[in-house]
């Protein structure tokens, strides 16, 4: 095996804090090279995007992935595979630390003491002694229009030079700013969702 000892941890993560959004402009969500049906295609086969899709099937059939598995994705980059996995094989994605680290960063710059799942939520809601009538994922419908608005945040934060005006006023402003990509790229690998929890108490409920 040959190693590297110059490539440290914290080389990694800041590399990836500062490329992931050229990653994600040149490469799309997946990070592969993809895999073709033969070893030269000619002009007008299958795009890149067929192909790193083709790459994500072929290794999702070769590990029997199918509906309700719980798969862990290692290295998951920006979660492009999760996320597709999930939707095309309605399989559940298993947290990963780089999920969890991305949540992290969101709560740290947002100044959220804590941010739950879908099922932290639920379970909150019943320990209150609540009934929970339903739990609505909306992240693909609100996904969109939510990118759209951080991205448009981020370039005038950048066209106007808000941050460093941020930075001379409150540190922890220039924080918030310099996120933005952060949250965006929660959404996109799928480690942050968009939804809501209906509950109700139930009439005899102590109060």
């Amino acid at each position: 095996m040959i190693s590297c000892d110059s490539v440290t941890k914290a080389a990694i993560r800041s590399h990836y804090d500062l490329a992931t959004p050229f990653h994600s402009l040149l490469w799309g969500p997946h990070i592969h090279h993809g895999l073709w049906e033969d070893a030269t295609p000619s002009a007008g086969d299958a795009s890149p995007r067929d192909a790193q899709l083709h790459l994500t099937n072929t290794l999702a059939d070769l590990a029997n992935v199918s509906r309700g598995n719980c798969v862990l994705d290692v290295g998951c980059g920006m979660g492009g595979l999760s996320v597709y996995l999930a939707r095309s094989r309605d399989c559940r994605m298993a947290d990963s630390p780089a999920k969890r680290l991305r949540v992290e960063k969101v709560c740290e710059a947002f100044l959220c003491p804590s941010l739950g799942s879908f099922s932290d939520y639920r379970g909150w809601m019943k320990y209150a002694g609540l009934v929970v009538d339903a739990t609505n994922d909306w992240t693909n419908r609100a996904a969109q229009t939510a990118m759209q608005a951080w991205e448009l945040c981020e370039a005038r934060v950048n066209a106007w030079g808000i941050s460093r005006l941020a930075r001379m006023i409150d540190p922890a402003q220039a924080l918030f700013l310099k996120h933005f990509s952060t949250l965006l790229n929660a959404y996109r690998s799928g480690a942050m969702q968009y939804g809501c929890c209906v509950a109700h108490r139930p009439p005899n409920a102590p109060s």
